[in-house]
């Protein structure tokens, strides 16, 4: 349970994070000389980042999932090397 009250501040630690540094990137563009882009298109790209984001946090869960059992299994089945 710990691991998964870990992994929820973290995921929305990294979120905020990104909003904020979204909000102040577009704001500070806007003040810089030269072309224009549309806010939108800032928009989508941060949203594809914030998929990617999540889609790599839920394959690092299921790997390290995937890794304990392994692992739970080795231990569990009694083999002895020798």
């Amino acid at each position: 349970i710990y691991a998964h009250q870990k992994l929820k501040y973290i995921s929305l630690a990294v979120l905020v994070v990104q909003n904020a540094s979204l909000i102040l990137s577009i704001r500070y563009v806007r003040t810089l000389p030269g072309e224009r882009f549309f806010s939108t298109s800032a928009v989508v790209m941060a949203e594809v980042l914030k998929v990617c984001t999540c889609l790599v946090i839920i394959l690092l869960q299921k790997r390290c999932k995937c890794i304990r059992q392994s692992l739970c299994g080795l231990r569990g089945s009694g083999r002895t090397h020798s």
